[in-house]
């Protein structure tokens, strides 16, 4: 099958994927720029073999190596050259693991700058795609293109612990009546089985707000953090929403002991930032089975994580009126925005592979 003179451009995040399609169109490809990995397998069926197919591993309804799959199903990457790109770190070497395998010519950072993914595009087109504008393809005779994020500036460290004292402070109180009244009417809302806002320190994950969890995890209201997925987003290269539409075939989380138990099947994780830009925690959704989520969704729920930010930086400001033996000023409460939007038709698929039992997971 010869590939047709037309690029694909997977990413959930509308700027990053208008840039990427600049780049992409001055080489003179049509490029087709969707936000969701169902929408992305469907037009590869459609229209074909794309000329070059940029994806984020991150998708909602199919991830981006379930895009690349389908790819490699219509063709090798000798006539398919593809582009992996996310914030996560797991993800890119996870990505890296897979190149072979997968044909993956390049995996980007999504924190390099516009000037450096140009260039790093312009490298792909030559080291593997030399006659693009020909239509004639080769194989990729070197190591695929891999390029980290930028090393960590002095001062974000600096107001990285800032931001690990202010979760220490919210830690230390009980939940949240205004983020419990939010997270419940998100489970419903999203059709999901349960909802957190998490906060993620080094040593561990805290659960600030809960709906939906039992067991030890309702005990301890939170995790150690090498077993946290919301530590994922918090360790971003850049404040980023990680979606995991099926954790049961995810090449990096189908191993992860609350996937293994049954707990989770599917998972997005949106980032809560403070007003400094440094990220607290995830307001996260998760299923036992697959959720089938759209993009608008996602956006839906980063809406809801700024809200989610105004509430704990209210309450740091209350405790610290308190400290001081001022009289504090009441916690304003959450405005839950989804609320406002109309409700989409959500397919979930509960289904899923025999569970491993786990002392974490729901009691039969």
């Amino acid at each position: 099958m010869s590939p047709h003179r037309y690029a694909l451009i997977a990413t959930t995040e509308r700027a990053t994927g208008e840039t990427l399609s600049r780049l992409v169109t001055a080489r003179g490809l049509e490029t087709v720029v969707l936000r969701d990995g169902d929408a992305a397998v469907a037009l590869l069926r459609e229209r074909g073999v794309p000329a070059l197919t940029i994806v984020d591993l991150a998708l909602p309804r199919v991830d981006g190596f379930g895009v690349i799959r389908a790819l490699r199903a219509l063709a090798p990457a000798a006539t398919a050259p593809v582009v992996a790109v996310s914030s996560n770190l797991a993800l890119r070497t996870r990505a890296m693991d897979l190149r072979h395998s997968l044909g993956i010519g390049a995996v980007l950072s999504m924190q390099l700058t516009v000037p450096r993914i140009d260039q790093l595009i312009t490298q792909l087109f030559t080291c593997v795609v030399p006659s693009v504008t020909t239509g004639l393809w080769t194989s990729p005779t070197q190591p695929p293109v891999t390029d980290e994020a930028p090393a960590a500036d002095p001062a974000r460290e600096v107001a990285r612990e800032r931001e690990r004292d202010l979760r220490q402070l919210v830690m230390n109180a009980s939940p949240s009546p205004v983020l419990q009244a939010q997270v419940s009417a998100l489970a419903r809302l999203f059709g999901v089985s349960s909802v957190l806002v998490s906060l993620v320190t080094r040593d561990r994950q805290f659960f600030k707000a809960y709906h939906g969890i039992v067991g030890q995890l309702l005990a301890e209201r939170g995790t150690p953090s090498d077993l946290a997925v919301c530590r994922h987003v918090v360790e971003d290269d850049r404040p980023a929403a990680l979606i995991v539409p099926n954790a049961f075939e995810s090449p990096e989380f189908a191993s992860h002991p609350l996937v293994v138990s049954g707990l989770i099947g599917s998972f997005v994780g949106v980032p809560i930032v403070s007003p400094t830009g440094m990220v607290l925690g995830t307001l996260c959704v998760i299923d036992e089975g697959m959720w089938l989520g759209s993009a608008q969704m996602v956006d839906a729920l980063q809406i809801e994580a700024r809200a989610v930010a105004m509430v704990l930086c209210g309450e740091r400001l209350r405790a610290r009126q308190l400290a001081r033996g001022s009289q504090a000023v009441p916690v304003s409460p959450a405005v839950p925005v989804c609320r406002m939007i109309p409700r989409p038709a959500v397919a979930r698929r509960s289904t899923r592979p025999n569970a491993v039992h786990s002392p974490l997971a729901r009691p039969a």
